[in-house]
């Protein structure tokens, strides 16, 4: 049976509670169990209790049942009214609005990022190469990358590849990028 609603998992022996919405509640419930079980739960404070109280000690209840249109709203307004211990966030459609991620995580998010850029294969490469190529951005779109890169360092090696590719082009207005 699949329910789209509200839920609440309580700690029985503490009465902190966690609330959240799904499209499928108890399947939801389960992924939580499971990642709770594992120790590798997203939610610290969550995992915490978990770890103290074990999985006997929380029970599921479902809130209030929702069209899945209508979830974050109606999480929302439990979220507001409830306070939950156990949430992060208190914003269900923005867990992160007035938070910021410390030095440590945007350095491993970073460092992430670099490493999928780097498991390319050469073919997915050349399908990226292929995907942007000729491709005129409008003005505007320009001037807002333009705007985003200004004042970030380049790797000399970069600044380098970079003079020996431009070496004998010109800007075309026509094109909208460099040309012979």
């Amino acid at each position: 049976m699949t329910v789209s609603g509200v839920y609440q998992i309580m700690c029985v022996v503490t009465g902190a509670r966690y609330v959240g919405s799904s499209i499928d509640v108890f399947g939801r419930w389960r992924d939580h169990r499971a990642a709770l079980l594992a120790g590798r739960h997203v939610n610290p404070k969550f995992q915490a209790v978990f770890a103290k109280y074990g999985e006997r000690n929380f029970k599921l209840e479902v809130l209030e049942e929702a069209e899945p249109s209508a979830l974050l709203s109606a999480e929302q307004r439990w979220l507001d009214s409830e306070r939950p211990e156990l949430n992060i966030s208190l914003s269900a459609e923005a867990p992160m609005r007035g938070r910021r991620h410390s030095e440590e995580s945007r350095g491993l998010i970073s460092a992430s990022k670099r490493a999928a850029a780097r498991a390319m294969t050469s073919a997915e490469k050349q399908n990226l190469r292929e995907h942007w190529k000729g491709r005129v951005f409008s003005t505007e779109h320009r001037a807002k990358i333009s705007a985003a890169k200004r004042g970030r360092k380049m790797r000399p090696e970069h600044v380098e590849a970079l003079r020996e590719l431009k070496t004998g082009l010109r800007w075309s207005l026509k094109h909208g990028r460099f040309v012979k």
